[in-house]
This record gives C-alpha cells, sequence and structure tokens, in this order.
C-alpha cells in the first residue's frame, strides 16, 4: 500500500509544488511549480508517528494524519526525486507507551511492514536509480533498522543508495 509514489492517482506528494518565498525583509516571491516526472534520483520516505488510531500498531488504511505528513515532508522533494512512501503498521500515537513497556514487539511489527514496502519497491518499481532515504521520528527508527539488517552486509544494495564522500578515502 503505497501513500506516494510515481503514477499513484490522488498522490500527495505529487501535487502542486508552489510556494511563496517570505525574506527577511517581508519580500515576497513565489516558487514556481517545475516539478518532472521523471528524475535521476529515488526517494524512499517513511512518516513520523502520525496514527491516532486507538491500537498499538496502525492498520494500512490512508488517513489524513499521513496525508498531512506526506504534504508537509516529503512533498517538496518531488521536485529532485520520484518520491516513495509507503504506508507501514507503524506504532500509534496511543500505542507508544505501550510499546515502550508492555509490547516491545510492537516496533518489530512497524518493521515487517516496512521491509515489506521496501521488498515490493525492489521487486517491482525499482528501476536501478539511487536511492535517498528520509525519514522523521519514528520513520528514521524504521530506515535506520531497515539499512542495518538490509545494507550493511549486502553490497548489491549498498550500491543503490547515494551518497556524497566527504574524502577521495571514501569512494
Amino acid at each position: 500500500m503505497w501513500l506516494c509514489r510515481p503514477g499513484l492517482t490522488d498522490d500527495p506528494c505529487g501535487g502542486s509544488l508552489s510556494a511563496t518565498t517570505v525574506a527577511a525583509k517581508g519580500t515576497r516571491t513565489v516558487d514556481a511549480d517545475t516539478t518532472s516526472a521523471n528524475h535521476r534520483f529515488d526517494c524512499f520516505y517513511l512518516y513520523p508517528t502520525a496514527s491516532n488510531e486507538t491500537t498499538v500498531n496502525s492498520d494500512l488504511t490512508i488517513r489524513s494524519s499521513e496525508i498531512n505528513n506526506a504534504v508537509a515532508q516529503a512533498a517538496r522533494f518531488s521536485k529532485v526525486c520520484n518520491v516513495w512512501a509507503p504506508m507501514y503498521r507503524q506504532v500509534t500515537v496511543s500505542g507508544l507507551s505501550v510499546a515502550n513497556s508492555t509490547d516491545p514487539g510492537a516496533y518489530t511489527v512497524a518493521y515487517d511492514s516496512v521491509l515489506s514496502a521496501w521488498n515490493d519497491f525492489l521487486a517491482n518499481y525499482d528501476n536501478g536509480a539511487p536511492v535517498i532515504f528520509i525519514g522523521h521520528s519514528q520513520g528514521s527508527i524504521m530506515l535506520i533498522d531497515l539499512l542495518r539488517a538490509q545494507f550493511d552486509t549486502n553490497p548489491t544494495l549498498r550500491h543503490l543508495l547515494w551518497w556524497r564522500p566527504s574524502s577521495p578515502e571514501a569512494t
């Protein structure tokens, strides 16, 4: 289940990207919508804790909380990359205290959901473009776990990651 992906109808990451820039002196300029359909990079975005469901883990229903996060945090990236944002069974706002005390398996459910989305991306959508991971809060935690488990020991997957080496030794 994808919240955002290229070609998706009603993609919250693919709408208008026009924005108003306000300078320190108060002058305003409109930053035009200059997105294109295909980019050199793919961005894999995981939103922060957003679900207000009463369960410990969210279901995969797209709700306004996930849409609002995608618009606020990921949509602007579609100017420079193809944004892929899966729905995942994150630990809900109400489930955080339970997951941190009596149900640590809730994070496993969330991670397994992210891993499933990543595997779906690789199997069905990956075109070999470099991938940039973008996450916030719980989404960042899930991405760190994904990097450790899937990339640290797999040179083929590591090749997909895009980074700028800071020194010649890092290349």
